[in-house]
């Protein structure tokens, strides 16, 4: 938690502290969709990628409903954020963060 200096303690919730969190991101190719349940029954729920190290996963979150009615297609390269690996080496809690159009982009 982050919080200016010259402020003084607040109990409870306050607009006076900010939360910082790391994260990190990676390119993955999508090699695969599941269907959505629930409010995205008939759309795309999320996509099976795989990384270079060979890893494959599933990415749910991150997605407009736009980008659910009209998912990335299979072999496009996605960018993606995650917050560390689980014991298995997967990406913890990785989330869609855009399509990567080209290698500049």
């Amino acid at each position: 938690m982050l919080q200016h200096r010259g402020n003084q303690y607040v109990a409870g919730r306050t607009n006076q502290l900010l939360k910082l969190k790391q994260h990190q991101d990676a390119e993955a190719i999508v090699i695969g969709y599941e269907e959505g349940n629930g409010k995205y029954q008939g759309q795309m729920g999320a996509v099976w990628v795989k990384t270079a190290s060979n890893e494959t996963f599933k990415i749910g979150s991150g997605f407009t409903d736009q980008q659910r009615k009209s998912p990335p297609a299979i072999g496009t390269t996605i960018q993606y954020r995650f917050n560390g690996y689980t014991d298995c080496g997967i990406p913890r809690f990785a989330r869609f963060n855009r399509i990567r159009l080209s290698p500049d982009s």
